[in-house]
């Protein structure tokens, strides 16, 4: 699913079936339908022993999302240099986050544009975006030395000359 870009979990939970209607559930339904030993899971285990909960979907959405990441982590530091594109918004907790991408071209000449992760912000100035793309990039292990770029949403916070984070040190 997470190939094809398709998400796991849905929208409604059915408090009395104990289902959702996202994709999860439907595919481990549907291969219940000729697996006997997981048609007999479904049928006879306790709804907790299923594995099918959305505590559960969360936890193998976290976990895929760490190896996919630490994938492409892998191919940007195998990478000649790379950049760092960030966009600043609130999501529905009003809560400020910075979204932040990836750019390098891989070893194969292919340029990859990578999402690879949220990073809270506690304030939206130029001082504390820099600080925290700083700790994003220490943090996934990347050499600096190899920073060559960086792209913002052309908000003066980020993009200004003088005091916005793209400026010169």
């Amino acid at each position: 699913m997470g190939q094809r870009n398709i998400p796991l979990r849905g929208h409604n939970w059915d408090k009395d079936a104990k289902r959702e209607d996202g994709n999860f559930d439907f595919f481990v339904h549907w291969k219940a339908e000729d697996k006997p030993v997981l048609k007999q899971h479904l049928a006879t285990a306790a709804y907790n022993a299923k594995y099918l909960s959305p505590d559960i979907q969360n936890e193998i959405i976290a976990i895929a999302g760490d190896e996919v990441l630490e994938v492409i982590l892998s191919r940007a530091r195998c990478a000649k240099w790379f950049s760092i594109m960030a966009d600043e918004c609130t999501d529905v907790a009003n809560l400020e986050q910075m979204a932040v991408c990836i750019r390098f071209v891989d070893v194969k000449s292919i340029v990859n544009e990578d999402f690879i992760g949220f990073v809270p912000l506690d304030k939206v100035d130029a001082a504390s975006i820099s600080t925290a793309l700083l700790k994003i990039m220490e943090d996934c292990k990347l050499d600096l030395r190899k920073f060559t770029g960086q792209g913002y949403d052309g908000a003066s916070v980020m993009s200004g000359l003088k005091s916005g984070v793209s400026a010169p040190n």
